[in-house]
């Protein structure tokens, strides 16, 4: 489980981003989801599923879902002071190491990747800048960003998408592909991960209080137009297909709640290292 210390600038409290472990435990999956439906009752409007919905996930469900290989969840942690007697300035994830269960989950982001740019491409969304092959460039979706209202101003939301883009960026499968061979000619040999990441979102426009999280996104977080997106795409896309009916999945539905494409879709590339850590 990867975990980054985050102080918070106004609190001698530590906040940290936790990794969600594969497979994840049941007790970990308890704990997200009692944070998912808090967010579902506190922020209804911020998520493209519902609170029914998911409530009505069975436990066993949750703990399978949360362990998909390619869904990642980070989790916004705060944790207790650190103990008078020890210094501030060195506790951080490395040696002051703490359990996501020892703190008040205030946040959460999905991510999903890496994924092929089969899967990744979507033809319908009239995106002005293509992905490139999946040699040069990992693809990712971001979804289901939510930290909670009592303590937002604090830079928290800015943590957890920070911890998933570096992520993201400096991604090495398991087990990492073998380096090219000793004989290979360097000017044809090819380099064994890809040298940045793609990352979209799917977001609106259509309240004041989305059209301001759009804006930041793009002013504060980087992103850039990606084009469009509706709903049947941007549910399967966020992991939730279980919630789309079949006949939508064959291209059918109500067409104006399941394919209009309203919904906008923002990216942003990110450069292998761009983002680490003391670099």
């Amino acid at each position: 489980m990867t975990t980054n210390t985050l102080p918070s600038p106004s609190s001698p409290d530590h906040y940290q981003v936790h990794h969600l472990p594969h497979p994840c435990p049941s007790f970990l999956a308890g704990q997200f989801v009692s944070l998912r439906l808090r967010a579902h009752s506190l922020s209804p409007t911020s998520f493209a599923s519902t609170f029914a919905q998911e409530s009505s996930r069975p436990a066993s469900q949750w703990t399978q879902l949360l362990s998909r290989p390619h869904f990642h969840v980070f989790i916004l942690v705060r944790h207790p002071s650190v103990s008078p007697s020890s210094n501030p300035s060195e506790a951080t994830a490395e040696n002051e190491p703490f359990s996501p269960s020892q703190g008040e989950w205030l946040g959460h982001l999905s991510l999903l990747g890496p994924l092929p740019k089969s899967t990744f491409d979507v033809p319908d969304a009239q995106a002005p800048d293509p992905s490139l092959p999946d040699a040069i460039e990992s693809k990712w979706h971001l979804t289901a960003l939510w930290t909670d209202p009592r303590h937002r101003g604090r830079g928290l939301a800015s943590q957890l998408i920070q911890a998933a883009l570096r992520f993201a960026a400096d991604y090495v499968p398991s087990p990492p592909p073998p380096p090219p061979p000793a004989s290979a000619d360097p000017s044809t040999a090819t380099a064994p991960l890809p040298r940045q990441a793609r990352i979209r979102i799917n977001t609106s426009d259509t309240t004041a209080e989305k059209a301001a999280v759009l804006a930041m996104w793009r002013g504060k977080w980087g992103f850039r137009n990606g084009g469009r997106a509706c709903l049947a795409v941007a549910m399967q896309e966020n992991g939730d297909e279980d919630f789309v009916p079949e006949e939508v999945k064959q291209g059918g539905g109500e067409r104006e709640k399941w394919w209009n494409w309203y919904a906008v879709s923002l990216v942003r590339v990110v450069e292998r290292g761009e983002l680490r850590e003391g670099g």
